[in-house]
């Protein structure tokens, strides 16, 4: 049984029908920052990354998540501690595909679940783009907000998120990517070879 609440529903009800004024300069200058500055840093990242390595910023955080998973891990999971959609992490993957990077594979076990696994080449890339890509980090976000400031700025964010165990669903779904890489049986991912996919037991 679904129990509704009686409060709720008239807050929500509230909120709804309430009229809203243009906010005021310096509350909408703030919004206008942060837009400005999620874009302008990721940005600069991606160029810097680029300009060093070759990999974009969206390509290197795909090859970072399957490291951090063991060299192997489902689409479906991909999604749910990125910004991205499975569709564009399907064009990501075919990206990485091309060059080698990672591969395709579907399970005997459960045909409806890809899974991206790294290839020799992919961690030989990553390891090259990890120094370019802190430094673009530090330079270019982390060393930019004042250390006092951090704690707070943390919580904003995570307000805005309005997730508050954010990082610890994304804590858990890595832990079950890495658990289920380490399955007596189960091979790593690492020594694979680019191809268009694969079918493993």
């Amino acid at each position: 049984m679904v129990t509704i609440c009686t409060k709720d529903v008239k807050m929500a009800a509230m909120s709804r029908s309430r009229t809203y004024e243009f906010p005021p300069q310096d509350e909408w200058r703030i919004w206008m920052y942060f837009l400005k500055a999620y874009k302008a840093v990721v940005e600069r990242v991606d160029k810097d990354l680029r300009s060093a390595s070759h990999l974009t910023l969206a390509e290197f955080e795909l090859l970072h998540l399957v490291i951090r998973a063991h060299g192997r891990i489902r689409f479906i999971d991909l999604a749910r501690v990125t910004l991205l959609s499975q569709s564009r992490i399907s064009r990501q993957i075919d990206a990485l595909q091309a060059k080698g990077f990672l591969y395709r594979e579907i399970t005997a076990s459960d045909r409806r679940a890809t899974f991206a696994v790294l290839t020799p080449a992919g961690r030989k890339a990553y390891d090259g783009a990890f120094q370019p890509f802190l430094q673009a980090y530090h330079e270019e976000f982390a060393d930019l907000i004042p250390a006092r400031d951090l704690k707070s700025f943390g919580e904003a964010l995570l307000s805005l998120l309005k997730e508050p165990d954010y990082s610890a669903r994304v804590t858990a779904v890595m832990d079950a990517a890495r658990a289920a890489n380490t399955t007596p049986g189960r091979r790593n991912g690492n020594s694979g070879r680019g191809g268009r996919g694969r079918r493993a037991a």
